[in-house]
């Protein structure tokens, strides 16, 4: 959506003053069409406003985003840098 710039400091410890990040707006939903009840087929998160990150706009990083429970957004959403090989190893459990 949007970019900034902050301070950052590297494994070094060194000062960068110019790392971009990027603010993402997202909302979760949940598929439910394999689910045989008379609920909605696709449920969306409805009971709380969209919910926003920002990440560090790093050419060729991947980043996890979790969030604590589906319609609550009580706690802050967690961001993990993970790797293209990690990816492929968990993609049955994400």
């Amino acid at each position: 959506e949007g970019q900034a710039s902050a301070e950052a400091e590297d494994e070094e410890g060194n000062i960068d003053e110019f790392v971009p990040f990027l603010r993402i707006e997202y909302k979760y939903i949940k598929d439910r069409r394999q689910i045989p009840d008379l609920g909605p087929s696709i449920q969306w998160e409805d009971s709380i406003a969209n919910r926003f990150v920002t990440i560090p706009a790093e050419p060729g990083s991947i980043w996890i985003i979790s969030d604590a429970r589906f319609n609550d957004s009580r706690e802050p959403p967690r961001l993990s840098r993970t790797s293209l090989i990690d990816m492929i190893n968990r993609r049955g459990s994400l």
